[in-house]
């Protein structure tokens, strides 16, 4: 349960994990007993195990049957993935790929192209939403990497990583900035008892 207090009128959300075919019933009561009454927003999301992957994508995000990747897309598709929640989601870049080219998903701003600046949000955006699974980049590159200012206190492909492994990636023309108070990094922002091995970057 994610609770917010920020404002004068105290909200929560709740997210499960459902399976198809199964039927929910959802309400809230107070510590009294009594029934909450007011707004209820419900946003349902298939998670992609009950076959909507995106195209070309594969896997059932297991340690056994990892998300096999192919485009920036499917990266993107994979990040969204993990910051709904799915925090030990396992992925690899597939054998039949060389390099993945980040650009169509973060870039800098093209004023003549009229292209807005679009940088990548990382996977794991919050303390409280670290990345925990394994992912496996399997020698590959992962190139044109941008980020400026991404909306998370640690900043880099990922935002936050635990207990997980990221392992087999070389990063090529990535560029990682940061102009407030944020950990930064290529590869990570804030890493906290991971397997990292085998990675090779460069930033410019």
């Amino acid at each position: 349960m994610i609770y917010d207090d920020s404002s004068n009128w105290p909200d929560f959300k709740i997210i499960y994990t459902v399976t198809k075919g199964t039927t929910y019933y959802i309400g809230a009561r107070k510590n009294d007993g009594n029934a909450i009454e007011g707004e209820v927003k419900l946003n349902v999301k298939m998670n992609g195990l009950d076959g909507e992957l995106p195209t070309g994508m594969t896997g059932k995000g297991t340690e056994a049957e990892p998300f096999e990747l192919k485009t920036a897309d499917h990266l993107a598709w994979f990040r969204d993935f993990v910051n709904e929640g799915n925090m030990k989601a396992c992925a690899k870049i597939a054998d039949d790929v060389k390099e993945i080219d980040m650009s169509t998903v973060c870039h800098k701003a093209d004023a003549e192209k009229q292209v807005a600046e679009l940088s990548w949000t990382p996977i794991g955006i919050s303390f409280g939403n670290k990345y925990q699974g394994t992912f496996d980049g399997n020698g590959k590159t992962i190139s044109n990497l941008y980020i400026i200012n991404a909306a998370s206190s640690s900043v880099g492909f990922f935002g936050y990583a635990e207990k997980g492994s990221i392992k087999n990636i070389t990063f090529d023309n990535a560029k990682v900035k940061s102009t407030v108070d944020h950990y930064t990094g290529i590869l990570a922002g804030f890493g906290e008892l991971c397997i990292i091995e085998n990675l090779l970057a460069e930033l410019v």
